[in-house]
């Protein structure tokens, strides 16, 4: 998958927190229609990349790992 990464190689950890709160009179969800809809979500995304120096291809390998965790109860 490509993407964007950065240009220089080392470790590089981010921590981004996203929250979601919405609601709506009526939706139509699989055929039906639902009403007074409410949705609340909060998580928090921990992704570490390493960038290396070796290049594979022309592109500058790395690699890493994302945690999510769902902070919204139930």
């Amino acid at each position: 998958m490509p993407g964007v990464i950065p240009p220089v190689p080392g470790l590089y950890i981010l921590n981004d927190v996203y929250h979601y709160d919405g609601k709506a009179n009526a939706l139509a969800f699989n055929g039906a229609v639902q009403v007074g809809v409410e949705a609340k979500f909060t998580a928090d995304f921990l992704p570490i990349t390493y960038v290396t120096k070796r290049k594979v291809l022309g592109g500058t390998y790395a690699f890493g790992v994302k945690r999510l965790r769902h902070l919204t109860p139930g």
